[in-house]
């Protein structure tokens, strides 16, 4: 019997022995479970490293990490809502000035244009007034940003509004020693549907975005047409240094800027301008430019 009974000491000892260890190493693992649930509590969203062997603990450590990309998109989602709530509570009355001083301005160059019909550059002074008007529909846009754009839906055409567009901020382009290039289409008419006010925003802010980044000495190109899918198209590139990288996966959310006084509004009303037609923007950096794409559909 001592035989047997010598076995059955000695593999109790190591059943015991390797017990010891499997339970220390579940008992480590959970810890490291549990200390990184207490850092996601803490607001801590890194994710943790997963262990090598494939069992259920790396599953549930898999479906921790997953918990803490969630949390951390939701709570990026909350302050963008409360910035936009605070932003809501500050601009109605900063509005409400803007407008009352815009207005006077605009009545103000309107008595002199009649007044003095022989002002010896009277396109300045229509520049001024559309510029102006501009100013309004950007605090319009600007109060009205993440709420669903309303169109009053008339034919118009691409050619017509995009010019109008860059006669706007053709002065801009030479007192910033910018190099404004366009590129005529190969067709005579593109006819959309839309809100041609809208779609001269859409365009300004793409342009003046830009026109900032490429900076003096810079060049921007414009040329439009149409695509293959039977979209138009409007290409507008420049010769900046492009986005950021913190910032470009996120270029067209609202307070997402890389310039050290913009606001980060330009881009964000464009897409909801465009997406409001049925359309989609886009942009890219090959080599040293970049390019921002729009598609509309056609009439």
């Amino acid at each position: 019997m001592r035989p047997a009974i010598l076995l059955g000491v000695v593999g109790s000892l190591i059943a015991v022995v390797l017990s010891l260890i499997l339970t220390q190493d579940l008992s480590r693992r959970l810890q490291d479970l549990e200390r990184r649930t207490r850092l996601i509590a803490q607001g801590d969203f890194s994710p943790m490293p997963l262990p090598n062997r494939n069992d259920e603990l790396r599953d549930l450590g898999r479906s921790v990490n997953d918990m803490a990309q969630r949390l951390a998109r939701f709570q990026e989602t909350i302050r963008q809502t409360e910035r936009l709530r605070l932003l809501g509570q500050v601009s109605g009355g900063l509005a409400h000035q803007l407008r009352n001083g815009v207005a006077g301005a605009r009545l103000a160059v309107q008595l002199h244009a009649r007044d003095c019909p022989d002002t010896r550059d009277p396109e300045s002074l229509t520049v001024a007034l559309r510029q102006l008007s501009l100013v309004e529909m950007h605090l319009k846009r600007f109060l009205g940003l993440g709420k669903d754009v309303k169109l009053e839906r008339r034919p118009c055409d691409l050619h017509a509004t995009l010019r109008d567009a860059l006669e706007l901020v053709g002065p801009q382009f030479r007192h910033a020693h910018v190099d404004l290039r366009i590129v005529p289409p190969g067709v005579t008419t593109i006819g959309l549907v839309g809100e041609a006010a809208q779609l001269s925003h859409l365009f300004l802010n793409v342009l003046t975005n830009a026109l900032e980044a490429a900076g003096p000495n810079g060049w921007v190109e414009v040329n439009w047409g149409m695509a293959s899918n039977q979209r138009a198209f409007v290409e507008i590139r420049d010769s900046g240094p492009g986005p950021p990288p913190e910032i470009a996966a996120n270029l067209f959310e609202p307070f997402v800027t890389g310039k050290g006084e913009g606001v980060g509004l330009g881009l964000a009303v464009a897409r909801q301008i465009v997406e409001a037609h049925g359309g989609s923007i886009q942009w890219s950096r090959e080599a040293t430019i970049t390019c921002f794409r729009i598609e509309l559909p056609v009439a």
